[in-house]
């Protein structure tokens, strides 16, 4: 749901207020509005009734060829069906309709002036950005009350909130991006660094948790929960797979030269240990974990470059 306030300006002809004063018009305070027929126009997507908000923002003229004009201003909370499964890459669009709750198309009949009939004042918010004409539309609707009975004429509005997405980029995006870089600098340590390695690992997957845990905080709570994951949830996942796939190589290379340690010592201790002179031959498992680094170093870029080629790719096509 939205909150905002509006204008609502309403216009029709009453051939029983016509007078022959054609230079005055007519202002009426609220106790005169009371006594003449309005329209009981209402919003059926609204959170509470119009009259509750209308307290003393009422304007009604009466020109002298019958012709009323009737506005209000009043804050309303409109009902809003979002789908947040592409957040914060979604676009929201909100229907709003405008009808008589007691007057069927016989007696009203609901019709947009033709010049402008809705803008949009300071339309600057914080997460969306919202455009007058290319994303406002109007059109004539026909709803059915109940099955049997005539139909009420209304409006329809269409107000199209596209997120602003430099803010998550900022916050979100980019920061995951630098925590799975900060993880590939393990690939450059050398193979025997084993705690320089796991404390690497340590604090990008402490850091990879607490930037998922804010940008869940963050993102919005729907009254329906999402079946599906969003796209944040997604990039986030993908993420963390990575960082735990660099931690794991790492963990595997430091297990494995822990072993070949822990051989080569015990062939120290049975006086079978190899020629010392030859850096090989004393550390035969060196080659491959350098190897492995090599590899890595261009292989993990290559895959995450890969990844976030497809996540936009087809984010962008949804």
């Amino acid at each position: 749901d939205f909150s905002t306030t509006c204008y609502l300006r309403q216009i029709w002809n009453d051939h029983r207020l016509k007078f022959n004063y054609t230079n005055i018009t007519l202002q009426l305070d609220r106790e005169e509005i009371n006594k003449l027929w309005v329209p009981d126009t209402f919003f059926p997507e609204s959170k509470f009734e119009l009259t509750n908000s209308v307290i003393s923002n009422t304007l009604l003229h009466i020109h002298h060829d019958g012709t009323v004009v009737y506005s209000l201003r009043f804050h309303v909370k409109f009902a809003c069906s979002m789908d947040f499964h592409l957040y914060p890459l979604d676009v929201q669009s909100c229907v709003i309709h405008l009808e008589s709750y007691g007057f069927t198309s016989d007696v009203v009949v609901y019709l947009w002036v033709k010049d402008k009939p809705v803008t949009i004042q300071n339309a600057i918010l914080p997460l969306y950005n919202i455009e007058n004409t290319p994303t406002t539309s109007v059109e004539l609707c026909d709803v059915n009350s109940f099955p049997g009975e005539n139909e009420f004429s209304c409006l329809q509005l269409t107000i199209i909130f596209q997120r602003a997405i430099g803010y998550y980029m900022l916050e979100i995006f980019v920061p995951d991006m630098l925590i799975v870089i900060m993880s590939w600098v393990s690939f450059w340590l050398h193979p025997l660094a084993v705690p320089g390695r796991i404390s690497l690992g340590a604090i990008t997957v402490l850091t990879m948790s607490s930037q998922g845990s804010t940008a869940r905080l963050n993102a919005p709570q729907p009254e329906r929960k999402v079946s599906e994951e969003t796209a944040v949830e997604m990039a986030a996942k993908r993420k963390e797979i990575h960082v735990y796939d660099n931690v794991l190589a790492s963990k595997q290379m430091s297990e494995e030269e822990a072993d070949k340690i822990a051989k080569k010592k015990y062939r120290e201790s049975q006086g079978n240990d190899m020629d010392p002179n030859f850096d090989d031959n004393r550390r035969p498992y060196l080659p491959l974990a350098k190897k492995i680094d090599i590899i890595s170093r261009r292989a993990f870029p290559a895959i995450y470059a890969c990844y976030i080629f497809l996540f936009w790719v087809i984010v962008g096509n949804v």
